[in-house]
């Protein structure tokens, strides 16, 4: 069955209003346990490694909010261009580009500029990368430059991004620094540069990834919320 990212409600006022789907949102949550070992002190190593992990997961949740966010954004472009459909019908659908939304994303990256400008530190998230174009170039810009406090992500399929050389995406390619799913076709390493073995080593399961950096490619386990949890109720 298709589940909704967000749900666009008409209100009281008139007005369209977005909410979020909070049933497909990842639930993360930090064991509190692991900061009171890192407030203890106590053995530099246990602690050294607590510590990368806790900023892992903070910069993970931060990801995530980002993420929520952005759809949020796009949602909300969607509606102002389509507005009448909303209220009419079919019959007042217009036709939209990815450009219209690409201009939307131009903008996030100005603020962006703003921020790091000012000394913030920022993450920038690219969802669905392969649905994204940047006719204004800033994107590439951005994902391109290496400037203090900024953290670009970008997430997409591999088998369309693979086929993409020139256009923004391409940064991404160059920079050879990326989780390609183990369960993916050996070509779809060419989007890191590397190739990748025709069977996995070890068993295949939920969050098992190749790690590609500049020591090379190795695998690795990441965090993975199963669907049926993602989607169950919290008792």
């Amino acid at each position: 069955p298709v589940v909704a990212d967000v749900f666009v409600i008409r209100g009281s006022d008139g007005e369209w209003h977005i909410e979020l789907n909070q049933a497909t949102l990842p639930r993360l949550i930090i064991d509190r346990d692991y900061q009171a070992v890192l407030e203890a002190g106590g053995d530099k190593t246990t602690t050294s490694f607590v510590g990368d992990c806790l900023n892992s997961a903070n910069w993970l949740m931060k990801a995530l909010d980002q993420r929520a966010r952005t759809i949020v954004k796009v949602t909300s472009e969607l509606v102002k261009h389509q507005r009448g459909f909303f209220e009419h019908g079919v019959s007042n659908l217009k036709p939209l580009t990815l450009r219209t939304i690409a201009d939307a994303v131009a903008a996030a990256v100005a603020t962006v500029d703003g921020a790091l400008d000012s000394g913030q530190r920022c993450l920038f998230l690219v969802d669905d990368a392969e649905r994204v174009t940047d006719s204004s170039g800033r994107l590439e810009a951005l994902v391109s430059s290496v400037r203090p406090g900024l953290t670009v992500v970008v997430a997409g399929r591999a088998e369309a991004l693979r086929t993409r050389y020139g256009d923004w995406t391409a940064a991404v390619r160059r920079s050879r620094l990326g989780l390609v799913a183990a369960a993916s076709h050996e070509l779809d390493g060419d989007i890191l540069g590397v190739t990748l073995p025709r069977r996995c080593p070890v068993p295949l399961r939920p969050g098992l990834m190749h790690l590609v950096d500049h020591t090379g490619r190795r695998l690795v386990q990441v965090a993975f919320a199963p669907l049926e949890a993602v989607h169950s109720p919290v008792e």
